[in-house]
């Protein structure tokens, strides 16, 4: 059986923001992972981090109040879920807020 570990933000503004961050997987064992960030249930971005990859990202998106932003960390390409540790960061910017960031 493969785990998928979720992320969960939900959002209190409405309008354009940019969302940012840093996906790092530290450990050089097992096949890797997949990360998807999900806005309102629909995949927006995907990544493949091979062991020891570290990546930063940043892309505009459009929320709706009450929006669901997901950080989706999946097993590898051969669904080995054994050395997955992956730390995944998520800012949201908008133009009229500073910064609301993910726990």
């Amino acid at each position: 059986a493969q785990d998928w570990i979720v992320r969960r933000w939900r959002s209190n503004i409405g309008g354009a923001v940019r969302l940012s961050g840093v996906l790092e997987r530290d450990d050089p064992r097992g096949d890797g992972v997949e990360v998807r960030l999900l806005i309102d249930g629909v995949e927006r971005q995907r990544w493949a981090l091979a062991p020891g990859a570290r990546t930063g990202y940043a892309l505009d998106a459009v929320l709706q109040p009450d929006s669901l932003l997901d950080l989706v960390v999946t097993p590898g390409p051969a669904g080995d879920d054994g050395f997955d540790a992956t730390v995944t960061t998520l800012s949201v910017t908008a133009p009229s807020l500073d910064r609301v960031a993910l726990p």
